[in-house]
């Protein structure tokens, strides 16, 4: 299932998408995701499936992150079909892109995402950033309220990995000490980000505000837990969770925001009370 390069079968679909998640690492060490819309053939492949360019400028962040090792994860997704494919390798920027070296492509299932149409924000030219170590109350509200993060974990051999999560609104908890409980619904049963956590406990997520453009971005460290309670069947049957403890954030401009109705994903758990 995991293939070493993109197969050739989906470059048609590849070079149609318009939203990428991104994994990247700082000098520092901590884990940041992000995401960024583009213009259908923002993505090319090259002929072998080795190579993939990344045609649009990116985030001063994750150019600034990509001269500490060059590692990167990266998830082109469709919102409409569902369809989302991992790609994960090397990258160096170029003057408005990115050559990735491709080392590990693969396919997930389509569960969880949320049907929608997501475009590029405007914006004014000069990006408004911030950064803080305590999350504000308004990234406690987006938190509360979405139906879609990206969450990025890395592993010593295989590098980067960004996924996707998703569930009806609310489905992100925020426990009474600070952490951010994520349900870990039944996915491929590769468990590709909770295994990595298993061996690093690194992470990061990124969280869209779809309303207006920005992204929050957080880095922590977060615990596997395996077999909690789970009374109100929040996790859809598994009792599992990822309990991150933040270390910072960030926001920036310039991400999708979503035109038009949405459809929450029909393999969404509805929690229930006890």
């Amino acid at each position: 299932m995991v293939r070493s390069t993109i197969p050739r079968q989906v470059f048609a679909w590849l070079r149609e998408q318009t939203f990428l998640a991104i994994a990247t690492i700082d000098g520092a060490g901590h884990l940041w995701a992000t995401v960024v819309p583009g213009k259908p053939g923002f993505l090319q492949p090259d002929a072998s499936g080795t190579h993939l360019w990344v045609e649009r400028t990116m985030p001063q962040t994750v150019l600034a992150n990509l001269k500490s090792g060059g590692n990167i994860g990266l998830l082109a997704i469709d919102l409409i079909s569902r369809q989302r494919m991992r790609i994960n390798g090397t990258a160096t920027a170029l003057p408005a892109g990115l050559h990735v070296s491709v080392q590990e492509a693969f396919f997930n299932c389509p569960k969880y995402i949320t049907r929608r149409t997501a475009l590029p924000s405007e914006t004014d030219g000069e990006r408004d950033e911030h950064e803080g170590s305590r999350l504000l109350a308004e990234h406690l509200q987006l938190l509360s309220e979405t139906d879609v993060l990206f969450l990025a974990t890395t592993h010593p051999e295989r590098g980067l990995d960004v996924s996707h999560r998703g569930g009806d609104p609310g489905f992100v908890q925020l426990l009474p000490d600070g952490r951010i409980r994520i349900p870990d619904y039944t996915g491929n049963s590769l468990f590709n980000s909770l295994g990595n956590l298993l061996i690093d406990p690194r992470i990061g997520i990124a969280i869209p505000n779809l309303r207006t453009g920005t992204i929050l971005q957080i880095t922590g460290t977060a615990t596997v837990a395996w077999h909690d309670r789970d009374e109100d069947d929040s996790t859809g049957g598994t009792h599992r969770f990822v309990d991150i403890t933040p270390v910072a954030w960030h926001t920036e401009e310039g991400g999708p925001v979503s035109r038009g109705a949405s459809e929450l994903s029909p393999f969404n758990p509805h929690p229930h009370a006890a």
